[in-house]
């Protein structure tokens, strides 16, 4: 199949998830497990897609292993299957000298893009005062799209520059991501499942860490600006929808995965980027199902052998929530 069919397929089945699956639920006779929270009274459609699928992918790994010629006896689970294919990345043991101070760098690199979009406030304080009409929510809007594009835009050059070559695909040791290929059964079966294992995960967190969300948070002004500022909601999208799914598949996948792979087993590995992935997000409320996302990528990219597909999943999954918003659903 064509990448533009696939990807028609793709938004399809990903609208239909959205309007369909996700607004509707079968009802239990009996709350599961008496809380206060209203939870465990209905499974949703989504849900239990995504459960199919989540098997479904473990087959889709295991067949496509046996297309390969690998040989070994048939496994039962996603780590099972992990620590049966070959990574997609080749790194020399020799770049672990390189690492400690690349790791500097763009932890320094975050920082910075941090004050950057301080200044960017007062830059755009002052083109409000020149004339230009800004409203309140476009203001932010555009804070928080500048601040970000400083930390992608550098953080790439100190990749591109310290890892040469890094962003090549067909040269880089580190990176694959292959347009040109069946990736339509990894996106879909993939995006269901972390629907799946992210509902799953929420559930233990409304135990765990009972938090109300924070309504006052950037992210959350952004999704819902004041007086339904649609140009506003737009611009706020493009970080979160689109820059962001990239380079943070990139960063975290593509880089720290395998970098972490040079110090710890693959098997370790694995959780450990999850676990930073979610921290990076600076979210008490969302650590533990962030946590399971980053473990979901990371098997899905190790899997797959491809990020794209973890870039575009990553996509639809920001998107779910600005079209949510802009939709009503």
């Amino acid at each position: 199949m064509k990448p533009w069919a696939q990807f028609v397929v793709a938004l399809v089945l990903y609208l239909f998830h959205m309007f369909v699956l996700s607004k509707h639920c079968i009802p239990f006779p009996v709350q599961l497990i008496p809380n206060d929270y209203g939870l465990c009274q209905s499974v949703g459609l989504d849900t239990l897609a995504g459960e199919h699928l989540r098997f479904g992918v473990i087959v889709g790994a295991l067949l496509l292993r046996r297309e390969e010629g690998k040989t070994g006896k048939a496994l039962g689970g996603g780590a099972a299957v992990m620590r049966g294919r070959s990574a997609p990345w080749s790194l020399d043991r020799s770049l672990t000298a390189k690492l400690p101070l690349l790791a500097m760098l763009l932890g320094f690199a975050y920082y910075c893009s941090g004050w950057s979009a301080l200044a960017w406030e007062y830059v755009l304080y002052g083109l409000a005062a020149a004339g230009l009409p800004l409203t309140v929510a476009m203001h932010r809007s555009l804070q928080v799209l500048l601040g970000h594009l400083v930390w992608v835009l550098a953080g790439s050059a100190i990749l591109g520059n310290v890892l040469k070559p890094f962003f090549r695909t067909k040269e880089s040791k580190w990176l694959r991501i292959k347009w040109r290929t069946h990736w339509l059964w990894w996106v879909v079966g993939g995006y269901y499942a972390s629907s799946f294992l992210f509902t799953m995960a929420d559930l233990l967190n409304q135990f765990v860490c009972p938090l109300p969300p924070d309504t006052e948070s950037v992210v959350a002004k952004i999704i819902n600006p004041e007086d339904n500022d649609l140009a506003a909601l737009a611009v706020g999208s493009i970080a979160p929808c689109l820059s962001a799914p990239w380079w943070e598949e990139v960063l975290y996948r593509g880089f720290m995965l395998p970098a972490l792979t040079l110090y710890l087993p693959r098997s370790m590995a694995v959780p450990v980027s999850a676990v930073l992935f979610a921290a990076h997000h600076l979210s008490i409320q969302a650590m533990i199902p962030l946590s399971m996302l980053g473990l979901v990528w990371a098997l899905l990219y190790v899997l797959s052998g491809n990020l794209l597909v973890t870039i575009m999943i990553h996509g639809m999954w920001n998107s779910r929530v600005f079209l949510g918003s802009l939709l009503g659903v």
